[in-house]
This record gives structure tokens, sequence and C-alpha cells, in this order.
């Protein structure tokens, strides 16, 4: 589940990224994944909460502030809480997931995607601190 998207960034950028994951301090909390989404311009089906936690929202507000004091630019969109299940998807998914999902949330990865010749792949580049 995506946080806080920066897109491309240049190596010296990719430290100080690094070091913003690694200072965050997240205290485990439960997310239940219940309710279903439909992106239909991008036709991606997706899953998330259908009320985003209190400890989300904040662990995602925290997160920004420590970008924007690192001056690094981050897509500043109202924050949608998501899983992809598909993309180039037909048709939405069920509205209502049952039974729910529960995501134990431990930390927070800074996650680096690479595309390849058999699609993409995800590097785990840094990840927070666990209170």
């Amino acid at each position: 589940m995506t946080l806080v998207f920066v897109g491309n960034v240049e190596a010296r950028e990719l430290a100080l990224l690094s070091d913003v994951a690694a200072r965050q301090v997240v205290s485990p909390f439960d997310l239940e994944i219940n309710a279903g989404a439909y992106f239909k311009r991008n036709r991606i089906a997706s899953a998330g909460p259908a009320s985003p936690p209190g400890v989300l929202t904040d662990l995602v507000a925290g997160l920004q502030g420590s970008l924007r004091s690192s001056a690094i630019a981050y897509d500043a969109r109202p924050y949608v809480p998501h899983v992809t299940l598909l993309r180039d998807a037909r048709q939405a998914p069920p509205p209502l997931i049952e039974p729910p999902l529960a995501w134990r949330v431990e930390a927070l990865c800074l996650v680096r995607s690479q595309p390849g010749v058999a699609g993409v792949t995800y590097e785990v580049v840094a990840r927070s601190l666990s209170a």
C-alpha cells in the first residue's frame, strides 16, 4: 500500500528518502481491508479500508511532513489508501469485501520499482523503526 508516491528520484535523493523512511516510528496497528474500489480512468481494481483509521492518516501526514522538511517533492493528491488488485480491469470489484482482510501494519518501507523484461520488480530500500 503506497503511503506517499515520490516518483523517479536521483541517487542523492534516494539517500535522503532512505533517511526519512528509517527515521519514521510506526506503532503497530491493524488495518481492515473491507472495500473494493475502481479507478475508471486507469482501469485499476483495488481494495482498501472503507474508513481509514486515524493512525494510518496520521502516519501519512507525518511522512509528508518529513518529506517537506527534507525538500523532497511528492504527489500531494489527497490520500486514498488502497492495494492494487488488477490493472487493466474490465470491471469494478465488489464494493464490500466479505469477510474483511486483516492486515497487521508494523513498519513502513521505502520501495523502489524496477521495470524489467518480465515486468516490474520491487526492492525494499529502507524500513522504518517500530515503536
